[in-house]
């Protein structure tokens, strides 16, 4: 979700199996290179409004 703070995930408990329950709940999709492994907080993204 898109706030004035920055980009949140758009369900609270994190992404694993139930992800796709949550995504219509998404302003936007991060898209990160599977080579990155991981973003830290703060990280730049690249990010795609879905709404």
């Amino acid at each position: 979700m898109i706030t004035p703070e920055g980009v949140r995930p758009a369900n609270r408990l994190g992404s694993g199996s139930h992800l796709v329950a949550s995504l219509h709940l998404a302003e936007a999709l991060a898209v990160i290179p599977a080579e990155a492994g991981t973003v830290a907080a703060g990280g730049l993204v690249d990010v795609f409004p879905i709404r």
